[in-house]
């Protein structure tokens, strides 16, 4: 298969051509309205437009594929319940951001380090966030998990491993339901158009959890999908059918150029279109507790 993005089909035979970039897709959508056959009256700039409102409906309605659910190790601050990276206030002030996470150095050791601002820009919603190891570990006396664990693994040593791994299982469904009753929870919540997490309530001390999010998928990678490139087609038509609406084009020969043809072609094609991308979509996700 080859790109599409280096230039023109191979001499060789027609072979199927991908888009690369938003470039190739202006140039995909003139050849479906026509050029070549007729002038189309817009600029690249217009079409630009259209094929970039396509993709933000596909952020939308087309999670699973044009959204993911990731994970992030992310620090919430005493006193904090807003975070978000470095960005310009009103009075034209430059705020430093208190987005930080955890990342390894050149000698392989955890550090502290801020989430860079094009990425925290991927993300489009958050869902939940747990602290990491609430009920200390095995070897932290006096812990949840050390005073209940502690005689399971006794146990397991010196009674033949009668527990199994139905005791295992028992006593991780008994922490969850531990941390569960009274470990801290937070209520998360992300406002994609200014980019800023609230967490409540703010903690007692600084730490690290588990912040899971939903993270946009890179452009390019979604140039391709048949139901994107329809929405880019039907939201060009829209604005091609308003241009030609404005005036009277007649072609040679007497016949005329209907906008009102051409935008209502574009209408039904976009509606048509969202409810395959809502129908196909990755089910909402909850939790049942």
């Amino acid at each position: 298969m080859a790109c599409g993005c280096q230039g023109s089909i191979s001499p060789s035979g027609w072979e199927m051509q991908n888009i690369c970039t938003l470039y190739d897709a202006v140039k995909y959508v003139k050849r479906r309205l026509g050029e070549g056959a007729l002038c189309v009256q817009m600029t690249d700039q217009q079409l630009l437009d259209c094929c970039c409102q396509a993709l933000r409906m596909a952020y939308r309605y087309l999670s699973g594929e044009a959204t993911h659910r990731d994970f992030l190790i992310f620090k919430i601050i005493r006193g904090v319940t807003e975070y978000h990276t470095e960005y310009t206030d009103k009075d034209g002030n430059l705020v430093e951001g208190n987005v930080f996470t955890l990342v390894r150095n050149n000698e392989g050791k955890l550090v502290e380090a801020p989430v860079a601002p094009d990425l925290w820009c991927s993300y489009t919603s958050a869902w939940d966030f747990s602290l990491m190891n609430i009920l200390g570990g095995i070897n932290t006396l006096h812990s949840a998990t050390n005073m209940y664990l502690s005689t399971w693994v006794r146990d397991w040593n010196y009674h033949g491993g009668t527990s199994g791994i139905v005791g295992y299982d028992a006593a991780m469904t008994f922490l969850k339901e531990v941390d569960k009753q009274f470990g801290p929870h937070f209520s998360v919540n992300f406002h994609e158009g200014s980019h800023t997490l609230q967490i409540t309530p703010s903690p007692i001390a600084d730490c690290f959890g588990l912040l899971q999010i939903w993270r946009k998928e890179e452009a390019y990678n979604l140039l391709n999908n048949p139901l994107i490139l329809d929405l880019m087609e039907g939201y060009s038509l829209q604005l091609l059918g308003r241009i030609l609406s404005k005036f009277t084009v007649t072609l040679a020969g007497g016949g005329q150029l209907n906008g009102e043809t051409f935008f209502s072609q574009g209408k039904d094609l976009v509606e048509s279109t969202l409810e395959r991308l809502r129908t196909e979509a990755e089910p909402p996700y909850f939790f049942v507790m």
